[in-house]
């Protein structure tokens, strides 16, 4: 039997086999919510997106005028994206 093409380029290279690909499955978790006016009403959602397994959360709000960093249980900071309605 012949050499195929992937073979060649992998002896050029001096491989012999190709690696193996990992494949990583990623969750994301959106949130389109109307208002956080009170702190309440943001950790509540803080308390639902700790009871959902997920990698990404996006968040997008549309009235919040101060910002808001949340942190995660394992600590690590979290952004959120702050955009103005204009009506």
């Amino acid at each position: 039997m012949g050499i195929t093409s992937t073979e060649r380029l992998l002896k050029s290279q001096g491989l012999t086999r190709l690696r193996k690909l990992r494949r990583t499955r990623t969750t994301i978790r959106t949130c389109n919510v109307r208002t956080l006016a009170s702190e309440a009403s943001v950790e509540d959602l803080m308390m639902q997106a700790r009871k959902t397994k997920y990698d990404v959360t996006g968040l997008t709000e549309t009235r919040r005028h101060h910002p808001y960093k949340p942190t995660t249980t394992s600590e690590k900071n979290c952004s959120l994206e702050h955009a103005k309605a204009r009506m």
